[in-house]
């Protein structure tokens, strides 16, 4: 099936999509590669020499077999793991942003806030409690319970990645 780049479907309607088929060896050793390294500065020409693809392949079959680009994956990795560690740590944003593989605090502001429609700070103070920092299944579970949604939602961070790209 021949996927769009319909910037207007979710990630979880372009897997859906897709169906149940497997990632193929090449395109799985690439994923994680990208889960082991996001924290360093990363290029599709990377990913490539790890399989012996060329990055043009590489880029075709891997948005293909996820329904997502390289780089929203390398996104959404850096990303998943900023939220958990904004509710989870006390370090800064700057670190934060570091950490998780940005080359620049304003450019993980940007993104963040872009897919989140709220800055990393305001995440933070939304999603900590009284006493520190909470897990992130935590906050996600006591917003459940309230009926609310939390501002700024990480369970979202699928259906955002759509309309993110990669500012690196």
């Amino acid at each position: 099936m021949y996927l769009t780049d319909d910037r207007s479907t979710t990630i979880a309607e372009r897997r859906a999509a897709r169906g149940s088929r497997k990632h193929s060896p090449k395109i799985w050793r690439v994923m994680m590669f990208l889960k082991q390294s996001f924290s360093r500065p990363l290029t599709l020409r990377d990913a490539a020499a790890q399989v012996d693809l060329h990055p043009d392949y590489l880029s075709r079959r891997f948005k293909f077999e996820n329904g997502v680009g390289f780089h929203e994956y390398l996104l959404m990795l850096r990303l998943r793991h900023a939220t958990t560690m904004l509710v989870t740590s006390t370090k800064s944003i700057k670190e934060i942003s570091y950490e998780v593989g940005f080359r620049a605090p304003e450019v993980f502001s940007k993104a963040f806030t872009r897919c989140f429609s709220c800055p990393p700070r305001t995440y933070r103070e939304h999603n900590l409690v009284p006493d520190g920092p909470r897990s992130l299944d935590d906050s996600l579970s006591m917003a459940a319970l309230s009926g609310s949604n939390p501002l700024c939602d990480s369970a979202e961070i699928a259906d955002c990645l759509a309309d993110c790209g990669e500012d690196e």
